[in-house]
């Protein structure tokens, strides 16, 4: 095994998923916590979506600690791949979304990047070695992750800041105006 795939088959689970989760939700919450004035996710696609893509990397690296070898096409050339076009889809985000808080933009660049390059590796594994009970699992994961980002869109989660001003009334430290004028949209719909 070459790779990424060297390090899921040989390092115990419990130490690859700790290592993800320091990497991924720590930095986000005390980024939150320090320039927003609270730690917030209130994305139903981003808490329990983050839970599915954990079950999902958890199914992929069993089969591959149990797997002898992989195919030839996932050699350093595919890791290669992935993690370019990973490393884009991250700067693309954070280009189109740089108005942001600094959370957001430590998320583009970083957390969505891993998370691409992850179950970009990992599903066509799933998929080509896992047993039919695996592969099943990890399609359902990922529908529902999608109905959940579905959800999300719909009820505006997604603007996560914006839905807790306009639900809750939220102040942050560092509103923009547009946030003030929703924050004061909320109070008078309120009295």
């Amino acid at each position: 095994m070459y790779g990424i795939y060297h390090l899921l088959a040989t390092t115990h689970i419990a130490i690859l998923l700790a290592v993800f989760l320091a990497i991924t939700l720590v930095p986000i919450m005390v980024m939150r916590n320090h320039f927003e004035g609270c730690q917030y996710d209130v994305a139903w696609s981003a808490v329990l979506g983050g839970l599915l893509q954990v079950l999902v990397y958890i199914i992929g690296i069993v089969i591959i600690q149990r797997l002898q070898s992989l195919p030839s096409w996932t050699g350093d050339l595919f890791q290669q791949v992935v993690g370019a076009i990973s490393f884009m889809m991250g700067i693309l985000w954070l280009i189109n979304d740089w108005h942001t808080q600094w959370a957001d933009r430590f998320h583009h660049i970083v957390v969505a990047p891993l998370q691409f390059f992850l179950l970009f590796i990992i599903v066509p594994v799933i998929v080509t070695r896992g047993t039919p009970a695996e592969v099943a699992m990890t399609t359902c994961f990922i529908i529902f992750f999608f109905f959940l980002f579905w959800i999300d869109s719909l009820q505006g989660r997604l603007a996560q800041r914006l839905f807790l001003i306009r639900r809750c009334g939220v102040k942050f430290k560092n509103e923009t105006n547009a946030e003030e004028d929703a924050r004061f949209q909320f109070r008078r719909r309120n009295l």
